[in-house]
């Protein structure tokens, strides 16, 4: 009776036990579940119009890099940025641990968030070129009107051409541009575009050769692109030749009597939304053809090509929803 009794009492006081674990645990879990809740909360904070905090700070630079590296949203992951830099200005929010974390992280990763400011603050700048009052009016054609001006350095020409296009998307226009290795399928006289690199989900570095009568020249390009359309309704895409990238071999260039290799001071590309099947498409471009031909002519054919080129991009464009097996459609499919 007793062994009885003493069991009895063991059992009861394993059961107390048992519900006390279990209790714990269900806390526990419960207070994982409410802060993993609180941090999703946090995480949904718009902090381009919510200030930044001791206790968001570390939210807000997640936030950053993931508007920078997965959406593409550079300039917004820009604006952000320099709210966290303004924010720990002030030494006494600084000495928060979770400050002191995120300072940490900036300074471990200095190449990282410096790339992030400076071409967030490029897409920023690029947003009033298009708009700027020394632009002259040279011509229009097919709808697509073509500007220009002289660049007060080298006394090369900057152009710029702009024209709305019906029947052709968004979507579709991303395609022909991003499609780096297509261009030998659109572009006049291209007999070589390849991808060298992809930086990045929205960052390459690409090879174009363009084999004329007269002449034989290549270029290396290194692109990206932001995504602003919630922003400024429309899609940024700024490139410019280099001829040394970390981690990219870049074929050397071979000059002879024919062949050489141009240079792309500057090409700024905007995409906005009209409607579904209407786009507005500009481009600002400076580009050498190291051609032996004086800067006034290759000005003068600048000038007169800079349209006729946008028209045939706009045309591939409208080629992708007309053909089943067009490559930039299977493109899109298989991407």
């Amino acid at each position: 009776f007793l062994a009885m009794k003493i069991n009895w009492r063991n059992k009861g006081a394993n059961n107390k036990s048992t519900k006390r674990s279990l209790k714990d645990a269900h806390e526990a879990t419960l207070s994982d579940q409410i802060s993993e809740k609180n941090e999703k909360i946090e995480f949904e904070i718009d902090f381009l119009t919510e200030p930044i905090t001791r206790e968001n700070i570390h939210i807000a630079l997640r936030k950053v890099k993931d508007f920078y590296f997965k959406e593409a949203r550079l300039i917004v992951a820009g604006k952000i940025y320099r709210k966290i830099k303004k924010f720990l200005d002030d030494p006494i929010n600084r000495q928060h641990p979770k400050s002191q974390a995120v300072l940490q992280t900036i300074e471990d990763k200095s190449e990282e968030f410096g790339e992030i400011m400076e071409r967030s603050q490029t897409c920023e700048s690029t947003l009033t070129d298009w708009d700027s009052a020394d632009w002259i009016y040279a011509q229009t054609y097919m709808e697509i009107s073509t500007f220009f001006k002289k660049d007060p350095i080298n006394d090369s020409l900057w152009v710029k051409i702009t024209g709305e296009m019906k029947g052709c998307s968004v979507l579709e226009m991303l395609a022909v541009v991003r499609e780096f290795n297509l261009y030998d399928s659109w572009m006049p006289f291209c007999s070589k575009s390849t991808i060298l690199s992809h930086l990045g989900k929205v960052d390459l570095v690409g090879l174009v050769e363009v084999n004329t009568p007269f002449f034989v020249r290549d270029c290396i390009i290194h692109a990206f692109a932001c995504d602003s359309i919630l922003e400024n309704n429309c899609i940024l895409l700024i490139g410019k030749s280099e001829e040394q990238i970390k981690g990219v071999e870049i074929p050397p260039n071979k000059p002879t009597f024919r062949k050489d290799r141009m240079t792309v001071h500057g090409f700024k590309s905007k995409i906005e939304m009209v409607s579904p099947d209407c786009i507005r498409t500009s481009i600002i471009a400076n580009i050498d053809p190291k051609a032996p031909l004086p800067q006034a002519v290759i000005n003068y054919v600048m000038k007169k090509a800079a349209g006729v080129m946008l028209y045939i991009l706009v045309k591939a464009a409208m080629k992708i929803s007309q053909f089943y097996e067009n490559p930039h459609r299977i493109c899109i499919r298989n991407d």
